[in-house]
Protein backbone atom coordinates (compact mmCIF):
# COMPACT_ATOMS: atom_id res chain seq x y z
CA UNK A 1 0.00 0.00 0.00
CA UNK A 2 1.78 2.27 -1.24
CA UNK A 3 2.24 6.13 0.26
CA UNK A 4 0.12 5.29 3.70
CA UNK A 5 2.56 7.47 5.74
CA UNK A 6 1.45 10.92 4.04
CA UNK A 7 -1.54 10.25 5.29
CA UNK A 8 -3.24 10.87 8.70
CA UNK A 9 -5.09 8.01 10.55
CA UNK A 10 -7.86 9.07 9.52
CA UNK A 11 -7.22 9.49 5.97
CA UNK A 12 -5.70 6.31 5.88
CA UNK A 13 -8.98 4.88 7.34
CA UNK A 14 -11.18 6.54 4.31
CA UNK A 15 -8.94 5.09 1.88
CA UNK A 16 -9.11 1.69 2.93
CA UNK A 17 -12.67 1.80 2.69
CA UNK A 18 -12.68 3.55 -0.76
CA UNK A 19 -10.38 0.66 -1.90
CA UNK A 20 -13.06 -1.72 -0.35
CA UNK A 21 -15.52 -0.61 -2.74
CA UNK A 22 -17.83 2.13 -0.40
CA UNK A 23 -18.81 5.42 -1.29
CA UNK A 24 -18.87 8.47 0.26
CA UNK A 25 -22.49 7.92 2.10
CA UNK A 26 -21.21 4.60 2.93
CA UNK A 27 -18.43 5.53 4.49
CA UNK A 28 -19.52 8.63 6.32
CA UNK A 29 -21.73 6.27 7.98
CA UNK A 30 -19.17 3.73 9.03
CA UNK A 31 -17.00 6.29 10.59
CA UNK A 32 -19.90 8.65 11.94
CA UNK A 33 -18.97 11.48 9.82
CA UNK A 34 -20.42 13.92 7.69
CA UNK A 35 -20.40 13.62 3.96
CA UNK A 36 -19.13 16.87 3.00
CA UNK A 37 -16.01 15.69 5.74
CA UNK A 38 -15.28 12.88 4.19
CA UNK A 39 -15.70 14.90 0.56
CA UNK A 40 -12.99 17.26 2.28
CA UNK A 41 -10.87 14.32 3.44
CA UNK A 42 -10.41 13.00 -0.35
CA UNK A 43 -9.74 16.12 -1.88
CA UNK A 44 -6.48 16.82 1.02
CA UNK A 45 -6.19 12.48 0.42
CA UNK A 46 -5.95 13.38 -3.74
CA UNK A 47 -3.70 16.67 -3.66
CA UNK A 48 -1.45 14.22 -1.16
CA UNK A 49 -1.63 11.30 -3.06
CA UNK A 50 -0.98 13.81 -6.38
CA UNK A 51 -3.95 12.23 -8.25
CA UNK A 52 -7.17 13.03 -9.66
CA UNK A 53 -10.12 11.04 -8.82
CA UNK A 54 -11.34 8.53 -6.73
CA UNK A 55 -9.93 5.51 -9.36
CA UNK A 56 -6.24 7.15 -9.64
CA UNK A 57 -6.22 7.10 -6.02
CA UNK A 58 -7.13 3.41 -5.39
CA UNK A 59 -4.65 2.84 -7.48
CA UNK A 60 -2.23 4.47 -6.03
CA UNK A 61 -3.01 2.89 -2.66
CA UNK A 62 -2.82 -0.63 -3.78
CA UNK A 63 0.56 0.86 -5.14
CA UNK A 64 -0.56 -0.63 -8.87
CA UNK A 65 0.42 3.18 -10.31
Amino acid sequence: MAHQSSLTGREQQIMALLAAGNNVAEIAGQLFLAQKTVRNNLTRIFAKLQVRGQTEAILKWHGLV
